[in-house]
């Protein structure tokens, strides 16, 4: 589980992994794609940024 900020719920909520839509691997981090007990959809990423070299 993780945290995220709702706007409907006006701050931070915990997300279960049920809430989990979707995860993909970018050059700009690890997307997970979820959704909230309220239904607001969203976004979070996280991980490293992969660098060129």
């Amino acid at each position: 589980m993780f945290t995220v900020d709702c706007p409907t719920h006006g701050g931070r909520t915990l997300i279960w992994p049920s809430g989990i839509d979707a995860v993909h691997n970018t050059p700009d981090g690890i997307e997970v794609r979820f959704h909230c007990t309220c239904g607001h959809r969203g976004m979070y990423v996280t991980g490293r940024q992969v660098l060129d070299q």
